[in-house]
């Protein structure tokens, strides 16, 4: 079996992702997603050296300082990618930036403090895969107006924290347990509008439904 950090964290936040996944049910392409890739994109541009900023140097990110040679220059980015073992298990990811034996780089934007990045499962699980000692995020905000970095020194509990947290997911995925979750949030979930178990749907689906309900009224 494969996994990734992105669908053990769903599924330990809410059991009905993984069935979702799986059943290859449609989902939603959020608005900021796009956006999302615009600011990876001009960041890991700036640090790879390929097209340097002065902009962003201007705000704190010095290329030189933060340099990293690997970076994704496209979705699923074969050159960013990764695979381990854990208990005869795949474990999968593809990294945003990389100076191999020296520092991960981790691309965020909006509202995503240095705490989260500290206690991010994610971080230590590329940690765990990669074994570079030194995890950088890079928060850009506002349309790059604010831009952060924190640098975290990688230890050897957050490699036991990282196999705990995949041994959590591969146990609720073998277990085939997949009733409720820890974080059940329908709000932000990408199956909102197609998942059976769902409490939300995103607005132009409501309109639709409201529409079907009156077709059907109006034939009766």
């Amino acid at each position: 079996m494969k996994l990734s950090y992105s669908t053990i964290q769903a599924t330990i936040n809410c059991r009905q992702y993984f069935l979702n996944k799986q059943m290859d049910i449609p989902k939603l392409d959020f608005w900021y997603f796009e956006k999302g890739k615009q600011v990876h994109k001009k960041i890991q541009d700036h640090l790879s050296g390929r097209n340097i900023d002065q902009g962003l140097t201007e705000r704190g990110l010095d290329p030189n300082k933060w340099y990293f040679p690997i970076v994704e220059e496209k979705d699923r980015d074969p050159d960013c990618h990764f695979e381990i073992d854990i208990d005869g298990h795949t474990i999968e990811g593809y990294f945003d930036a990389r100076n191999p034996g020296k520092m991960l780089g981790e691309i965020k934007s909006g509202s995503y403090s240095p705490k989260d990045y500290y206690k991010s499962n994610q971080r230590k699980l590329y940690y765990l895969a990669l074994g570079d000692p030194v995890s950088v995020l890079i928060n850009a905000r506002d349309e790059f107006s604010k831009i952060t970095t924190t640098t975290i020194t990688n230890s050897e509990k957050d490699r036991q924290d990282a196999l705990a947290f995949v041994r959590k997911g591969i146990e609720i995925v073998t277990g085939a347990d997949f009733e409720g979750g820890e974080k059940i949030d329908c709000h932000r979930c990408i199956y909102k509008d197609s998942c059976e178990k769902s409490n939300v749907r995103s607005k132009s689906r409501r309109d639709n439904k409201e529409k079907e309900v009156e077709y059907d009224n109006d034939k009766q």
